[in-house]
């Protein structure tokens, strides 16, 4: 046990989004700190943030996603190795961590269950995403904060089909990549090899939170130059121009921390609160 876990610190070295809480605290209140917090992971994949969130001091870390090969990969030698390492970290915290299969618009869970819901590039991938927002505002505590990024589907590498460095380009693509190299995916008829997106409009995403959810930031940021913005030509802008708007193609991801409103905050906030449904 010792030495998994030796070579599990190890590992975790590399990516310092898994060791460290800084993006999801940088939004958080000071006083909605993350000791003693119940999470909820939102489409967890194959990540490792239970490690950080762990050392951060929360009470528990649940991970749910309803795609079978996070729980059972088969193919996927990266899968394998997360899910190797998960073993580890349950073992470690047995009493804090726990993943489960699940789908994210139909939780198994009862009302009022966690105080801080995270969605990491996840919201792209919803099949139902108003469905799920109201499920998360279920099971969220009043008061409750849920935290998500959205990677644009309308940007440069919004496709998930990489590359995601224009350096990358240097190298040989597939048949798939050079068929929605950019901006080429917005037209193009493929099926989107290991993933489903559902193109949402980021200001549609944005409405549908605000159904359930009172938002305290979102924060859109754009594209830079090592992820394509300059691959971004007057002559593909006047092409989509009747379509899409300068943010829609510009934009890598929106940031958002929302909070679901106690029943005196409503009261104060009167009709200035969004509306739940």
């Amino acid at each position: 046990m010792r030495k998994k876990y030796a070579e599990l610190l190890d590992f975790l070295g590399n990516y310092p989004q898994w060791t460290d809480c800084g993006w999801v605290q940088t939004y958080l209140p000071y006083h909605h700190n993350l000791k003693g917090k119940r999470i909820l992971d939102v489409g967890c994949g194959n990540s490792l943030f239970a490690y950080a969130l762990v050392q951060a001091g929360v009470s528990s870390y649940t991970g749910i996603d309803s795609n079978a090969e996070v729980f059972n990969p088969q193919n996927d030698d990266w899968a394998k190795t997360i899910h190797s390492y998960r073993k580890t970290l349950i073992k470690k915290y047995p009493n804090l961590i726990s993943y489960q299969m699940m789908s994210a618009d139909d939780m198994q869970f009862q009302d009022e269950t966690f105080d801080l819901a995270i969605a990491v590039t996840v919201t792209e991938h919803l099949p139902n995403p108003e469905e799920t927002f109201k499920e998360i505002y279920r099971v969220l505590v009043p008061g409750g904060y849920f935290f998500f990024s959205h990677h644009n589907f309308y940007g440069w590498d919004g496709h998930h089909q990489g590359p995601y460095n224009v350096n990358e380009l240097e190298g040989e693509l597939t048949d798939t990549q050079k068929t929605v190299l950019d901006w080429r995916h917005l037209e193009a008829d493929i099926e989107y090899e290991n993933t489903y997106l559902n193109k949402i409009r980021w200001y549609k995403l944005r409405e549908l939170v605000s159904k359930q959810f009172f938002i305290i930031t979102w924060d859109t940021k754009y594209s830079y130059e090592q992820r394509g913005i300059a691959r971004l030509t007057n002559e593909i802008l006047n092409k989509y121009s009747s379509k899409y708007t300068y943010e829609d193609l510009a934009v890598l991801e929106n940031i958002c921390l929302s909070k679901k409103l106690t029943p005196e905050e409503q009261q104060i906030m009167g009709d200035s609160r969004p509306s739940r449904f």
